[in-house]
């Protein structure tokens, strides 16, 4: 069990307090905050890579070192030792400590070794003699001085204590870590702790696991009957079992809950995952009931390389093939195609989207869930969209300009594209059908105002109409530097 007790005497006294005007004990005078150099106590006994590893070195657990479960040395003191075989039990926490420590890491002959050097920052106390408030320093740069200058009060007592807190450092000792590639390990420590140990903030991982496997047999009991300790039935002779007795951080009510809540969490995920958490029917029925909200499934594919579902709502559709621009038009605004992979644990969301002017916003008209990235998963969505554009009412010109404005490419979706822009529309060679990608209206514009700087309130439709120009070759002789000028100097 990984708790941090103070077992050790304060062989020094707290730094003298200074009496305010009301003669109460004040907080004493900070030390100088210095971090430890161990550069001269190193170069009393060098520590040398263990290369004999198995052979030259023992396990020995010193006076005052607290073990876990695992008989590991959570909080080596003295002159301890510790050696991880590489056939042995797997210590997760291996190469951690249990109080404040900066470390720093190397790596040497080639990688084959790791080192890890571990500075210990001591505790932090309370000037008042009654309270056994120890607390872990700060480690970030700074962080104990910056504590230290606040003049901050004892948070012990629950924050009755009327004492205030310093810092008492650590200057004698010294811990290494080394870590073969094959997994063998050496922990080396040397120097007695003459501080308390601090009381950590938040449960080890050893003891976290076991605090999660007690929550995941008994979930419906509460935060208060976790911490209290719940009863064992008919067995009076055995004593009530309580959670905090794993790690004394988790008397602390609030990150008792907390704790709670990460181990409820898993077990409703185990639950989702086993059979489908519905005894395998919840995609099937998730399936029904986006049919119902009107989502509809327009093409699926379960053989390798085209696993896919893509899906539209009656509204995508409408939009995509809606002739809401000025002449009875279809939409030129161009096509984004994004993926992401946020959504699921295996799979990606391929998005196709335009841009609609009444809500100044990208909006979805293709959703397709698919396997992979490779250029037959695109192929397969680009597909089912120019089928769409297959309709009587949509001449070959308009079919090819909506076709074409499909955007923001990588080279699996460039090759995507071609395929099946060939199937749809007939065959047509590669570099025919890569000529046909125009660039994204809206994208290309708003790139030009942020890359560029052109002022805002300029009139938008002669902006568009140079920007849009750019594409083209100019008849004048113009280069694009002078056009782009030009455009920064329009009223």
């Amino acid at each position: 069990m990984a708790q941090a007790k103070k077992p050790l005497p304060i062989s020094d006294p707290p730094p003298a307090s200074t009496p305010d005007h009301n003669g109460i004990k004040g907080a004493p005078q900070p030390p100088t905050v210095t971090i430890p150099d161990l550069s001269v106590e190193a170069k009393r006994k060098n520590w040398e890579l263990p290369l004999a590893m198995g052979q030259g070195f023992s396990t020995f657990i010193d006076h005052d070192t607290i073990l876990d479960k695992q008989q590991y040395p959570l909080f080596p003191n003295r002159s301890t030792t510790y050696v991880l075989p590489v056939d042995g039990p797997t210590i997760k926490i291996f190469r951690k400590v249990g109080y404040s420590h900066i470390d720093t890491h190397a790596s040497w002959t080639g990688g084959l070794w790791k080192v890890i050097n571990i500075t210990c920052l001591g505790v932090m106390l309370c000037d008042q003699e009654e309270c056994d408030y120890a607390g872990p320093s700060p480690t970030g740069r700074d962080k104990i001085k910056e504590l230290l200058s606040r003049n901050s009060p004892c948070p012990g007592a629950a924050g009755r204590c009327k004492g205030k807190v310093y810092w008492q450092d650590c200057r004698t000792t010294r811990c290494r870590v080394n870590i073969h590639k094959s997994g063998w390990g050496l922990l080396r420590h040397e120097g007695f702790h003459d501080h308390p140990w601090p009381t950590p903030k938040k449960p080890d991982l050893e003891a976290l696991e076991e605090f999660f496997d007690e929550v995941k047999k008994n979930p419906k009991a509460t935060a208060l009957q976790l911490r209290v300790g719940t009863g064992t039935g008919s067995d009076n002779h055995k004593p009530i079992s309580s959670l905090v007795d794993i790690h004394e951080s988790l008397g602390n009510a609030d990150r008792l809950r907390y704790y709670r809540r990460l181990a409820l969490k898993e077990v409703e995920e185990c639950a989702s995952k086993k059979n489908g958490g519905s005894g395998g029917d919840s995609v099937i029925f998730d399936m029904i009931q986006w049919h119902k909200m009107g989502l509809e499934m327009i093409s699926s594919g379960h053989g390798e390389g085209q696993e896919h579902y893509t899906f539209q709502t009656r509204w995508m559709s409408q939009m995509l093939l809606s002739r809401r621009e000025e002449g009875n038009k279809l939409y030129s605004g161009g096509l984004i195609s994004d993926v992401t992979y946020k959504f699921f644990k295996n799979g990606y969301l391929l998005t196709t989207s335009i841009y609609c002017d009444d809500i100044n916003r990208w909006i979805p008209v293709q959703l397709s869930w698919i396997l992979g990235l490779s250029e037959s998963y695109y192929e397969i969505h680009f597909t089912v969209l120019f089928r769409q554009f297959l309709l009587p009412s949509i001449s070959p010109a308009e079919r090819e300009a909506l076709a074409t404005s499909i955007v923001d490419f990588s080279q699996a979706q460039q090759n995507g594209f071609v395929a099946a822009y060939c199937r749809v529309f007939g065959k047509i060679s590669r570099t025919e059908a890569l000529k046909k990608l125009k660039g994204c209206r809206e994208h290309f514009v708003n790139l030009s105002y942020v890359s560029r700087g052109i002022q805002q309130n300029v009139k938008l439709d002669a902006f568009v109409d140079m920007a849009m120009a750019l594409i083209e070759l100019d008849l004048d002789g113009r280069t694009h530097e002078e056009r782009i000028d030009e455009m920064s100097h329009l009223p």
